[in-house]
């Protein structure tokens, strides 16, 4: 059986490529099913079946070479009409998962093997097939491939080609096979990325015409007289890579001619004892805190943070003044009115006045889980479990149900995130380009102004509010 993965010099189990840990060694024992070691559609790498140890043979393929000889040991046609459709990609996956039972003796496939095989079969034909004709060909088999080897799932890159993809082939069918073309003229190697030096090449043959940093977006003949093919071959890599590797993925080359163009996002953070709890840390813990955290997520020009309602505003200008400090997480391809989307269907329901609590479920609950969706990556754990830890402290108890009312009922005049309308239009309820400031309630007696904390009698700390 041939595998979509590429070989990286290591001995492959034969139950699974990518697994060498107790689950793929428990994959050849006696009693274990297809069905319980079948790997799930995100966490695993086998994606036909098992495969049997790599030869010199396979070794010696190009990553393209053994994408397009699975192609074709599941289609039926030939050339330009060859497709695969549901029953022939099912009877492919059936003969692999057969084989692999006999090699791991557990027999013939029981009845919930074959239904695994089924639904591995239907994720597949909805992932791959863009054009919904229920037949995939060469193109689209080749694109999800890469797509998997590209291996960016915390962008959810695929997700977001895919989208734009669909859309763009009702109107222009042979859009994918030209952007493929235009990546296969570059890949010399067949391995589905791109060196520098494969880039630079085709500015030097005046095959590519990018350039991210015209207003056009492409170059003229006098662009390329002007300038070296190196510069431009930096320019353009620098402006599609996502990860921070020194070659260019299919996926990051099919983003940015669909497109999407990355935004950097950074994490900022406010200590709210001003500089107070790096002094008395030690004493009351043991340890030294640098801060007492607030943090907020900058991204598209705007700070987004949460205090009661959630806010986005002019980025270290909020009303918790200058960020201590200053954390890169990397780059998103998602748009802010994809981000409003998400913050008004999924987030708005979850952080509000009602549910917010000042230990667990607080603006860094909120600042994780809007990096976590924009770039795949958490904030730091010790930030959001801080509160927690905080708690063992009778003070911090008894400070809490305060903590709740201010940083709880925070306003400002920063434009509310959370009444964004999904289409972006102007209505009565404000979207992003069109936000009512929010109201600043007066203050009433006995409301919380300021946090002081001072001390008595050298050891004993209290608060005035």
């Amino acid at each position: 059986a041939i595998s979509a993965a590429p070989f990286d010099g290591t001995p492959q189990n034969p139950a699974r490529s990518g697994d060498h840990g107790e689950r793929g060694r428990a994959a050849t024992c006696q009693g274990i099913s297809l069905a319980e070691r079948m790997p799930g559609r995100d966490t695993g790498t086998w994606m036909h079946g098992p495969m049997r140890l790599t030869t010199f043979d396979t070794m010696r393929r190009s990553t393209m070479q053994r994408i397009r000889e699975e192609f074709r040991a599941c289609c039926d046609g030939s050339g330009h009409e060859a497709r695969v459709s549901a029953a022939l990609l099912a009877k492919h996956l059936h003969g692999l998962a057969e084989v692999g039972q006999k090699e791991a003796g557990l027999g013939v496939m029981a009845l919930k093997d074959k239904q695994v095989v089924a639904l591995r079969v239907c994720q597949l034909m909805q992932d791959m097939d863009l054009r919904n004709n229920g037949r995939v060909g060469l193109e689209e088999w080749t694109h999800y491939m890469l797509l998997e080897e590209a291996r960016i799932p915390s962008l959810k890159v695929s997700l977001q080609i895919n989208k734009l993809l669909k859309a763009a082939l009702r109107q222009y069918p042979r859009l994918l096979e030209d952007l493929q073309r235009m990546f296969w003229a570059a890949d010399v190697s067949s391995e589905g990325s791109l060196s520098l030096s494969d880039v630079t090449d085709m500015y030097r043959r005046r095959l590519w015409h990018f350039s991210p940093k015209n207003p056009r977006g492409l170059l003229s003949e006098a662009d390329f007289a002007a300038r070296r093919p190196e510069d431009l071959a930096r320019e353009v890599m620098d402006a599609m890579d996502l990860d921070g590797s020194t070659y260019l993925s299919y996926a990051e080359f099919m983003a940015y001619c669909l497109g999407r163009r990355k935004q950097p996002v950074t994490l900022h953070f406010y200590d709210l004892t001003n500089g107070a709890a790096s002094a008395i840390s030690p004493w009351l813990l043991g340890q030294k805190l640098d801060g007492l955290w607030h943090t907020g997520v900058e991204v598209f020009g705007k700070e987004y943070y949460f205090g009661g309602d959630i806010f986005f505003d002019t980025p270290a200008a909020t009303a918790f003044g200058e960020p201590l400090k200053r954390t890169s997480l990397g780059f998103t391809l998602w748009r802010q009115e994809e981000l409003h989307n998400y913050i008004v269907d999924e987030l708005r329901p979850m952080f509000n006045r009602d549910v917010y609590d000042v230990v667990f479920n607080n603006c860094n609950h909120f600042a994780d889980k809007i990096c976590v969706w924009l770039t795949g990556r958490h904030i730091p754990e010790e930030v959001v479990h801080q509160p927690e830890s905080l708690m063992q402290l009778r003070v911090a108890r008894v400070m809490r149900p305060l903590l709740n009312r201010w940083l709880g009922n925070l306003e400002s005049n920063s434009e509310r995130a959370g009444e964004a309308r999904k289409d972006g239009s102007a209505a009565p309820t404000p979207g992003p380009t069109n936000c009512r400031p929010a109201a600043k309630p007066p203050l009433m007696p006995g409301a919380l102004v300021s946090i002081k904390i001072f001390m008595v009698e050298e050891k004993t700390f209290g608060i005035t509010v």
